[in-house]
């Protein structure tokens, strides 16, 4: 029986110096990620006057580096590509503690999908976990992916095994920057799908019942966070390949609070109505980007007076 315990002994006491060195893995893989932008966050260097958030569009439809060079502030754009507004909470809240706040955040706003998980051609959007693997090694991430489900708490707190998962051992770089992580954090898309129809399309009728709870919750803390540190939030629009719904514009309405500004983009400008500004039915390319960001700095110069 002694033999039996020390053996045991000897056995977790190996285990645990074994599972201690994956540190090694665990703390390089934020190294080899890409997309740096959120470890920035988390270290405090994201120090700018104005902020962009949002999914693709807000990566897609905004030129960030018009915002910055016209309105002469620092602007930085923290958009991720098929992103809940969860997701975005979640940044935005790491950005309020880790860094100096922004005066300034624009919200781009996903006509029609807004508090959805899915939109109506099926593509879907999540809170998105593979950002954070990569940067395990913070604890903020940890704690995170263990409110998600997606870690055990104690096992978390005692196995760095546990924290780990396969991105974390086969992570490397890819062969060239992804085309959204640049000096302002985004670029619109360059291209333009020519075997697309490009028949415009009427507005999809809004489906209420297809709302996600916890993504209207998200969605006022968002706005409720800016209030609580005088961040002036404009949510705005912006245009895709379709007429917008407004029985969509209209339950935004009833979900904006005071405290934030909603900014409509023009739906009369025929430039919208010119498949050669878009990308795809839903984002625009970098033509249209220019467009859209010109008219959204005529609204801007006057609003951030």
């Amino acid at each position: 029986m002694k033999k039996f315990i020390i053996k045991c002994s000897v056995f977790i006491l190996v285990f645990f110096l074994l599972d201690k060195a994956f540190v090694v893995f665990r703390n390089l893989s934020a190294k080899h990620d890409f997309d740096k932008r959120l470890e920035l966050v988390l270290n405090g260097k994201v120090n700018k006057d104005l902020l962009v958030f949002g999914s693709s569009r807000a990566d897609s439809n905004i030129a960030t580096w018009m915002l910055q060079d016209s309105l002469n502030i620092e602007a930085y754009n923290l958009s991720y590509r098929g992103a809940t507004i969860s997701f975005q909470e979640f940044v935005l809240k790491q950005l309020i503690v880790n860094n100096n706040k922004p005066k300034y955040i624009i919200k781009l706003l996903d006509n029609d999908f807004e508090l959805m998980h899915q939109d109506y051609d099926g593509h879907v959007r999540s809170f998105r976990i593979d950002r954070l693997t990569p940067l395990i090694k913070y604890s903020e991430i940890r704690n995170e992916l263990i409110n998600k489900g997606e870690k055990n708490k104690v096992f978390s707190k005692l196995f760095v095994l546990h924290q780990l998962s396969k991105s974390n051992l086969y992570n490397s770089k890819p062969p060239k920057l992804n085309d959204t992580i640049l000096e302002f954090g985004a670029k619109p898309n360059n291209r333009h799908i020519e075997d697309l129809k490009w028949t415009y399309k009427n507005a999809r009728v809004y489906n209420k019942s297809l709302e996600i709870p916890d993504e209207i919750e998200s969605f006022l803390n968002f706005q409720k966070i800016c209030a609580e540190h005088d961040i002036k939030l404009i949510l705005a629009t912006s245009p895709v390949f379709y007429s917008m719904d407004d029985g969509w514009l209209e339950r935004m309405e009833e979900l904006i609070l005071p405290t934030a500004t909603l900014y409509i983009h023009n739906k009369e400008d025929k430039q919208y109505l010119n498949p050669e500004n878009y990308f795809n039915y839903s984002h625009l390319n970098r033509d249209g980007a220019l467009v859209f960001t010109n008219e959204l700095l005529t609204f801007l110069k006057q609003e951030l007076k």
